[in-house]
C-alpha cells in the first residue's frame, strides 16, 4: 500500500491525470479495492499528512515542535492545494471530512497470497 499511494500521488504531482486505462487509473482502484490511504502504513501516514492529504489525528503522536518548522520549510502545517484537495478525494473511500482519523491509526493493509499471485 505505501509504495502505491506514494507512487500515485508522486504521478499525479507530474501532472499525470487519473484517467480510465492510466496507470493511475490502475493504481487507485488498487489502492480504493485495498480499503484506501487509511490502510497505509504508519510511516506512509506520516508522509500523507506531511503532504496534506492525511489528517495527523490518524498518526501516532508527534512531536510538538514539528509545528514550529517555518512555512518555507518542505515539512510544515500548511494549506492545502487544489491537488492536495484533489487528492483528499481520489485517495479514500469515504469523503475525507468523515473518516474517522483516530480509528485508522492501527489500520494497515493486509495483501492476501492470492491477491499477489494475480498481481503477477
Amino acid at each position: 500500500m505505501l509504495s502505491t499511494v506514494l507512487n500515485y500521488i508522486c504521478l499525479r504531482i507530474l501532472g499525470v491525470e487519473p484517467e480510465q486505462g492510466s496507470t493511475c487509473a490502475m493504481a487507485r482502484k488498487w489502492i480504493l479495492d485495498h480499503g484506501g490511504a487509511t490502510y497505509t502504513p504508519l510511516f506512509g501516514k506520516v508522509w500523507l499528512s506531511v503532504l496534506g492529504v492525511y489528517d495527523w489525528c490518524g498518526c501516532k503522536s508527534i512531536p510538538p515542535e514539528f509545528w514550529m518548522l517555518p512555512s518555507f520549510s518542505p515539512i510544515n502545517g500548511a494549506t492545502p492545494t487544489p491537488l492536495i484537495l484533489q487528492l483528499r478525494e481520489e485517495l479514500y473511500l469515504h469523503p475525507y471530512a468523515q473518516i474517522g482519523w483516530s480509528q485508522a491509526q492501527n489500520l494497515c493493509a493486509k495483501v492476501s497470497l492470492l491477491s499477489k499471485q494475480t498481481m503477477e
